[in-house]
């Protein structure tokens, strides 16, 4: 899925701006270098990620938990390239909405405000926690190249202000997608907390170098 612009149609003839086009075509490039880059770096994380779930089966203690444990290995690595299938079309689709101007990821600890909390399942609050302490160690670790970011593609935005939400390659945007990507797997919360881990440690350094 690649970015495409807006069209007006006047009889069988098809215009767009010179401006637009030239946006379009800036996003694209961009989509395509994010998206080709986060391949290889999910070649480390996957190989961690599968080295980490192998852990899981020599340190269970029963043999219930230790074929639970290996029914998720063999779940994670048949299916690692329907993960990077997904995870990358979730990330080239942020540069669709940013484009679109319906790009704003949250990292999900919205839906824990007020009575909201008890509506929201264990393993989402857990997905979500490991979720936002990625981002905000991130964001830390980025801030002044995530501010440098924002502004230029607020020139791709029409002018309009970009915050990190909004910014198709900000950390948020990562874990997200790897999130919903995730969902695509059987796993437990427990597997799922791990790639989490996996991820901060060695794929999230490695798109900011």
């Amino acid at each position: 899925m690649t970015v495409s612009g807006k069209s007006t149609t006047t009889g069988k003839s098809t215009t767009t701006t010179s401006a637009e086009a030239s946006v379009i075509e800036r996003l694209k490039a961009c989509q395509k270098i994010v998206v080709e880059a986060s391949k290889n770096q999910l070649v480390e994380f996957m190989k961690q990620f599968s080295e980490a779930l192998n852990g899981l089966v020599s340190e269970a203690k029963t043999d219930q938990e230790r074929s639970k444990a290996n029914e998720i290995l063999r779940e994670f690595n048949e299916k690692q390239e329907v993960l990077e299938r997904y995870f990358c079309g979730y990330l080239g689709e942020g540069f669709i909405k940013f484009k679109n101007k319906t790009l704003s990821t949250e990292t999900g600890e919205e839906k824990y405000n007020g009575d909201m909390l008890s509506l929201v399942e264990n393993a989402d609050l857990e997905e979500t926690i490991a979720i936002a302490s990625i981002t905000r160690r991130a964001d830390a670790q980025v801030s002044e190249a995530m501010w440098a970011l924002n502004q230029r593609f607020a020139m791709l935005n029409g002018g309009d202000k970009v915050e990190d939400k909004g910014n198709p390659i900000s950390p948020v945007q990562f874990c997200e997608s790897l999130r919903k990507a995730l969902r695509k797997l059987e796993l437990n919360t427990k597997a799922k907390i791990l790639a989490y881990k996996q991820f901060d440690l060695h794929f999230i350094p490695v798109s900011w170098i």
